[in-house]
């Protein structure tokens, strides 16, 4: 008689024809048992299998895994939990998860913070984020090697990612300063990324025959620009294009 179990033999003991952890002696039955969560009962004679009964069947192992991740706001986003988690410090370990953005993606988002959900085991966590750029595909993956459920059961590597879109503010102005006859400062609601597009001097135009001649530096929420000559205690006002 054959004892088998779904997950690998602990021991075995061989009297017969039949296979086993131990190898094959001649005549008579074969005998193996084993550690696992599913088991069948199998005799086996030299000449075929006499009989086969099962005996139980258990609930498979498996790892646990990321169900799905959403961004909240432009700055938290939840990651969702197959079962309830062990709420203890590889939880809420930073180092645990990496939040970026896909090829071609936004901009990279930076955190500090891992909050779970306000239960016993909770069963998502929540990341406070810098600013996500609006649109763009981010991923977030949770580490194999870090959380696990209650039971010590580890993360698949295989299912410890989520994709979603994200969710952003689009800057406006503030105000427009005059710091003198040919300069003029443009305040944003937020700091604003040095690139080439925001140095094109074409997609800043003030009315009233007042033109932009360069883009002379972008600091912080700041783009200073150089204009032809203002005339004084006239009001002008500013469009910029996409």
């Amino acid at each position: 008689m054959a004892t088998i179990v779904a997950y690998g033999l602990a021991q075995a003991s061989v009297t017969g024809e039949g296979q086993g952890a131990g190898g094959n002696t001649p005549g008579g039955l074969c005998e193996v048992s084993s550690a696992g969560l599913a088991k069948s009962v199998v005799a086996h004679v030299s000449a075929g299998i006499a009989s086969a009964s099962v005996v139980a069947r258990g609930e498979m192992v498996s790892y646990v895994r990321v169900s799905s991740v959403v961004a909240l706001s432009s700055t938290r986003i939840r990651i969702n939990f197959d079962r309830p988690m062990l709420d203890d410090s590889a939880l809420r370990n930073p180092a645990n998860y990496t939040v970026q953005p896909t090829v071609g993606g936004g901009a990279p988002v930076y955190y500090t913070t891992i909050v779970p959900e306000d239960e016993p085991e909770p069963t998502y966590v929540e990341i406070p984020i810098s600013e996500m750029t609006d649109g763009p595909v981010y991923e977030a993956i949770v580490f194999a090697s870090g959380p696990t459920d209650p039971e010590g059961t580890p993360i698949d590597p295989a299912n410890n990612s989520g994709t979603f879109v994200g969710i952003g503010i689009d800057p406006e102005v503030m105000r427009v300063e005059s710091t003198g006859l040919n300069r003029a400062d443009v305040i944003f609601t937020e700091a604003m990324e040095d690139n080439a597009a925001i140095r094109e001097a074409s997609r800043y135009a003030f009315d009233g025959g007042l033109s932009v001649l360069a883009v002379l530096d972008v600091v912080g929420d700041t783009v200073k620009l150089v204009t032809s000559d203002q005339t004084p205690g006239q009001l002008y006002t500013l469009t910029i294009s996409n």
